[in-house]
Protein backbone atom coordinates (compact mmCIF):
# COMPACT_ATOMS: atom_id res chain seq x y z
CA UNK A 1 0.00 0.00 0.00
CA UNK A 2 1.47 3.31 -1.09
CA UNK A 3 0.98 6.39 1.07
CA UNK A 4 0.13 9.49 -0.96
CA UNK A 5 2.94 12.09 -1.09
CA UNK A 6 0.86 14.92 0.47
CA UNK A 7 0.25 12.74 3.53
CA UNK A 8 3.96 11.95 3.85
CA UNK A 9 4.81 15.66 3.58
CA UNK A 10 2.17 16.48 6.20
CA UNK A 11 3.53 13.83 8.60
CA UNK A 12 7.15 15.01 8.19
CA UNK A 13 6.18 18.68 8.59
CA UNK A 14 4.00 17.97 11.64
CA UNK A 15 6.71 15.86 13.26
CA UNK A 16 9.28 18.63 12.74
CA UNK A 17 6.97 21.21 14.30
CA UNK A 18 6.18 18.96 17.27
CA UNK A 19 9.89 18.26 17.90
CA UNK A 20 10.67 21.99 17.73
CA UNK A 21 7.85 22.80 20.18
CA UNK A 22 9.04 20.13 22.59
CA UNK A 23 12.59 21.51 22.38
CA UNK A 24 11.43 25.12 23.01
CA UNK A 25 9.22 24.08 25.94
CA UNK A 26 12.15 22.14 27.41
CA UNK A 27 14.30 25.27 27.24
CA UNK A 28 11.47 27.34 28.72
CA UNK A 29 11.23 24.96 31.69
CA UNK A 30 14.98 25.18 32.21
CA UNK A 31 14.87 28.99 32.09
CA UNK A 32 11.99 29.25 34.54
CA UNK A 33 13.97 27.12 37.02
CA UNK A 34 16.90 29.57 36.68
CA UNK A 35 14.62 32.58 37.05
CA UNK A 36 15.26 33.92 33.55
CA UNK A 37 12.32 35.55 31.81
CA UNK A 38 12.23 35.12 28.04
CA UNK A 39 9.17 35.05 25.84
CA UNK A 40 8.56 31.96 23.73
CA UNK A 41 9.26 34.08 20.63
CA UNK A 42 12.65 35.22 21.97
CA UNK A 43 13.41 31.68 23.05
CA UNK A 44 12.51 30.19 19.68
CA UNK A 45 14.45 32.88 17.77
CA UNK A 46 17.56 32.43 19.89
CA UNK A 47 17.26 28.68 19.57
CA UNK A 48 17.04 28.88 15.78
CA UNK A 49 20.07 31.21 15.61
CA UNK A 50 21.93 28.94 18.06
CA UNK A 51 22.79 31.81 20.40
CA UNK A 52 21.10 30.38 23.48
CA UNK A 53 24.10 28.98 25.35
CA UNK A 54 25.24 28.85 28.97
CA UNK A 55 27.22 32.08 28.63
CA UNK A 56 24.10 33.91 27.44
CA UNK A 57 22.01 32.40 30.24
CA UNK A 58 24.57 33.40 32.87
CA UNK A 59 24.62 36.95 31.47
CA UNK A 60 20.83 37.17 31.67
CA UNK A 61 20.88 35.76 35.21
CA UNK A 62 23.55 38.24 36.34
CA UNK A 63 21.68 41.16 34.79
CA UNK A 64 18.44 40.10 36.46
CA UNK A 65 20.13 39.55 39.83
CA UNK A 66 21.51 43.10 39.67
CA UNK A 67 18.21 44.66 38.59
CA UNK A 68 19.64 45.57 35.18
CA UNK A 69 17.19 44.90 32.37
CA UNK A 70 18.69 44.33 28.96
CA UNK A 71 16.83 43.06 25.95
CA UNK A 72 18.12 39.57 25.14
CA UNK A 73 18.27 40.66 21.48
CA UNK A 74 21.06 43.17 22.30
CA UNK A 75 23.09 40.56 24.15
CA UNK A 76 22.52 38.18 21.26
CA UNK A 77 23.78 40.77 18.75
CA UNK A 78 26.83 41.36 20.93
CA UNK A 79 27.53 37.61 20.93
CA UNK A 80 27.06 37.35 17.15
CA UNK A 81 29.59 40.17 16.62
CA UNK A 82 32.23 38.35 18.65
CA UNK A 83 31.57 39.77 22.09
CA UNK A 84 31.13 38.03 25.40
CA UNK A 85 27.66 38.80 26.85
CA UNK A 86 28.64 37.70 30.34
CA UNK A 87 31.71 39.95 30.34
CA UNK A 88 29.59 42.85 29.07
CA UNK A 89 27.15 42.50 31.97
CA UNK A 90 30.04 42.06 34.43
CA UNK A 91 31.54 45.35 33.21
CA UNK A 92 28.25 47.17 33.85
CA UNK A 93 27.72 45.52 37.25
CA UNK A 94 31.32 46.15 38.37
CA UNK A 95 31.05 49.77 37.28
CA UNK A 96 27.83 50.15 39.27
CA UNK A 97 29.53 48.64 42.33
CA UNK A 98 32.33 51.22 41.99
CA UNK A 99 29.84 54.07 41.63
CA UNK A 100 30.38 54.45 37.87
CA UNK A 101 27.49 54.51 35.43
CA UNK A 102 28.53 52.56 32.34
CA UNK A 103 26.18 52.47 29.39
CA UNK A 104 25.52 49.34 27.38
CA UNK A 105 27.36 50.86 24.38
CA UNK A 106 30.39 51.75 26.49
CA UNK A 107 30.49 48.27 28.00
CA UNK A 108 30.14 46.71 24.54
CA UNK A 109 33.04 48.84 23.27
CA UNK A 110 35.14 47.84 26.25
CA UNK A 111 34.42 44.17 25.66
CA UNK A 112 34.80 44.10 21.87
CA UNK A 113 37.75 46.47 21.69
CA UNK A 114 39.42 45.35 24.93
CA UNK A 115 39.75 49.02 25.93
CA UNK A 116 39.35 51.02 29.14
CA UNK A 117 36.29 53.00 30.16
CA UNK A 118 38.00 56.31 29.34
CA UNK A 119 38.89 55.10 25.86
CA UNK A 120 35.33 53.86 25.33
CA UNK A 121 33.90 57.21 26.41
CA UNK A 122 36.27 59.10 24.09
CA UNK A 123 35.30 56.80 21.23
CA UNK A 124 31.60 57.24 21.96
CA UNK A 125 31.94 61.04 22.25
CA UNK A 126 33.85 61.14 18.96
CA UNK A 127 31.10 59.08 17.29
CA UNK A 128 28.42 61.41 18.65
CA UNK A 129 30.36 64.47 17.52
CA UNK A 130 30.73 62.99 14.04
CA UNK A 131 26.97 62.35 13.77
CA UNK A 132 25.92 65.93 14.55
Amino acid sequence: MDIPIPIVIFIVFSSTIIIFIIMVLGWKRKLVKRGIRLSLTELASMSIRKTLNDEMLEALELADANKFYVKPFYLEQHLIHGGNPLRLIQIIVNGKAEGEVISFKEAASMDLGDITLDEARKLYAKALKGNS
